[in-house]
C-alpha cells in the first residue's frame, strides 16, 4: 500500500465526526505522517502553527487520524476527522511509519468543541416540537415522568426546560416513546 489516501473530509475550526457533516471536500493522494499522541492531542485542542508545512496535512498517532488545513504560514485553519473505515486504514498504515519530527507552536487559543452532536440536537428539537404542538396533558405528564421520575410539580415549561438540559440517554427514552406511539 502506498502512503497516499483518497479521503472525504469536512474542515471546520472544531472537527466533527463524519455522520455530522453537512458538506465535505475530497482530498486526493493525501500522504499520512505519524506523530506522537501528545502532538495529535495538542493539535486537536489548541490553535497554532505547524512549522514547515502548508496546504493539507494528514496526521495519525496509530489510534486516531485527523486532516488539517493550513494556510501559507502553517497556521491551522481547519480540522477534520475521517470517515470510520478510512480512519482505520490510515491508522493501520501509520503504525508502520516512523514518528515524524513535526514542530507545533500553539498560539494560546483553545479549540471549542460543540458538546451537542447533530443527532442529539435533532432528537431534542423533535421532542420539543412534539410537546409544543400537543394538546394532550396526559401525554405531557407521562413524558415528564419519563424524564424526571415523578409528576409532582409538573408543568409544560418545566418539561421543556428539563428536555433542554437532559442527557442524550433521557431524551432517547422520550424520543423512542414518541416515535413508537
Amino acid at each position: 500500500m502506498k502512503n497516499s489516501f483518497n479521503l472525504r473530509v469536512s474542515f471546520s475550526e472544531s472537527p466533527s465526526q463524519a455522520y455530522e457533516w453537512s458538506n465535505s471536500t475530497n482530498l486526493m493522494h493525501q500522504k499520512v505522517e505519524r506523530v506522537s499522541s501528545d502532538l495529535l492531542k495538542s493539535v486537536l485542542l489548541k490553535g497554532g502553527t505547524i512549522k514547515e508545512r502548508v496546504g493539507t496535512v494528514l496526521l495519525s498517532d496509530t489510534k486516531n487520524a485527523v486532516a488539517l488545513r493550513l494556510n501559507k504560514e502553517g497556521e491551522i485553519k481547519g480540522r477534520s476527522f475521517l470517515e470510520f473505515d478510512k480512519s482505520l486504514d490510515v491508522c493501520e498504515y501509520a503504525s508502520n511509519l516512523k514518528v515524524s519530527s513535526i514542530e507545533f507552536v500553539p498560539n494560546g487559543t483553545e479549540v471549542v468543541y460543540s458538546h451537542d452532536l447533530a443527532v442529539e440536537k435533532e432528537m431534542r428539537d423533535y421532542i420539543i416540537h412534539s410537546i409544543k404542538k400537543s394538546k394532550n396533558e396526559y401525554l405531557e405528564k407521562y413524558l415528564y415522568y419519563l424524564c424526571e421520575g415523578e409528576i409532582d410539580g409538573f408543568s409544560k415549561d418545566k418539561l421543556l426546560k428539563s428536555i433542554e438540559s437532559a442527557s442524550i440517554d433521557k431524551n432517547l427514552k422520550l424520543y423512542k416513546f414518541l416515535i413508537e406511539s
